[in-house]
C-alpha cells in the first residue's frame, strides 16, 4: 500500500462509516443521542423526520475535493431541518361565509404573512462521535500501512 492508497482508503473507509451514523441518526430520532424536539401535532405513528422518508434517502452519495467529503442533499428542506431558523411564507385565504349568531357573514379572500419556527433537529454534521470513528479509521489504516512498508524495506 502507497501513501496514494492510504489516503483513498482512509477517505473511503471514512465515508461508509459518517454516512452510517448520519443514517443512525434517523433511526435513534436525534443526534448522536442527543433527542430531537417532538412535532406539534403529535406523531400520527411515524417517526420525527420521516413522513414518507425522502428526506432519509435523500442524503446524497459523498462527494470528494481533494481531501475534503461533501454530503449533499437533493430535497430543498433538509438545511432547515438540519439548522432549524424561521421560515417566512404568505398564506393566501379564500373567501368564505360562516354563521355568526345565526347570521352569515361573508369573508373576503385576503393574504397573510406568517412566521413558522422550525426547531434544530440535526442529522448531519460535526460530533465527537464521529471525530472518534474517524481517528480509529485513520489509526487501523495507518498501521496498514506502516506494516505494508515494513514488508517492503529490505536490509
Amino acid at each position: 500500500m502507497n501513501f496514494q492508497q492510504f489516503t483513498d482508503k482512509t477517505l473511503k473507509d471514512i465515508e461508509v462509516k459518517a454516512t452510517e451514523l448520519f443514517d443512525r441518526n434517523f433511526e435513534q430520532q436525534g443526534f448522536f443521542g442527543t433527542k430531537w424536539k417532538e412535532r406539534k401535532n403529535g406523531s400520527n405513528g411515524r417517526a420525527i423526520l420521516m413522513g414518507v422518508g425522502r428526506l432519509r434517502r435523500g442524503v446524497k452519495t459523498p462527494k470528494r475535493n481533494g481531501n475534503t467529503i461533501v454530503w449533499s442533499f437533493d430535497v430543498p428542506y433538509a438545511k432547515i431541518h438540519n439548522e432549524g431558523g424561521t421560515i417566512k411564507a404568505t398564506q393566501n385565504v379564500r373567501s368564505f361565509s360562516r354563521t355568526v349568531k345565526g347570521k352569515e357573514q361573508k369573508i373576503k379572500a385576503f393574504t397573510r404573512s406568517v412566521n413558522i419556527k422550525m426547531p434544530q433537529r440535526q442529522f448531519i454534521g460535526d460530533h465527537p462521535q464521529l471525530r472518534k470513528a474517524i481517528e480509529v479509521i485513520v489509526n487501523r489504516n495507518a498501521k496498514k500501512l506502516i506494516e505494508d512498508l515494513k514488508k517492503n524495506i529490505k536490509p
